[in-house]
């Protein structure tokens, strides 16, 4: 059965990071980072819009959910490492973050997916963010496309169970 919207109402954000900018200040092959004292001035700009647009539609605060790809996976990870009790789940497709913020994702629903064959960020971004939030004692979900580049986010959205799971995601549960 194909899911439609009225199996899963939303508001959906799709913001756009400016083309001199970056979601999250790092080089997308570099093997780690540390997260910077502050966010780029998109990201801050995005979590305001977020915040505004809570109090001018019917959104429900507990069900606010973060996705992107790519530099958006980046910024993904760095919106859920800044500001872990503001989300309801998230599911960062092929980008990375600090591992030593793991600690403060780990009652947090994740779900990140990565190609095998990643040229541009490599997998060992998304999967060290996993085994860290693991080691902390999280149970986030990972998903790795063997044989598949960048471009990761093309299974990623075609995942049967993925819209299931994320509407049932609420802040404040925890990991299932």
């Amino acid at each position: 059965m194909k899911a439609t919207a009225r199996d899963y109402r939303a508001l959906v954000l799709v913001p756009q990071c400016p083309p001199t900018a970056t979601w999250a200040a790092r080089r997308w092959n570099d093997t780690n980072h540390a997260l910077p004292d502050k966010p780029t001035e998109p990201l801050r700009l995005l979590v305001e819009l977020i915040e505004q647009l809570k109090t001018r539609y019917p959104i429900d605060p507990a069900r606010v959910h973060v996705m992107g790809l790519s530099m958006g996976g980046y910024g993904t990870w760095e919106l859920i490492e800044r500001y872990p009790d503001r989300f309801a789940a998230a599911m960062p497709v092929c980008g990375g973050g600090d591992e030593s913020q793991a600690k403060r994702l780990t009652g947090l629903p994740i779900w990140a997916f990565h190609g095998s064959a990643d040229r541009l960020v490599p997998p060992i971004r998304s999967r060290g963010m996993i085994e860290a939030i693991r080691k902390a004692g999280g149970q986030p979900k990972y998903t790795q496309y063997e044989g598949v580049g960048h471009n990761s986010w093309d299974r990623a959205f075609a995942e049967p169970e993925l819209l299931k799971w994320l509407f049932a995601q609420r802040r404040g549960q925890g990991n299932p």
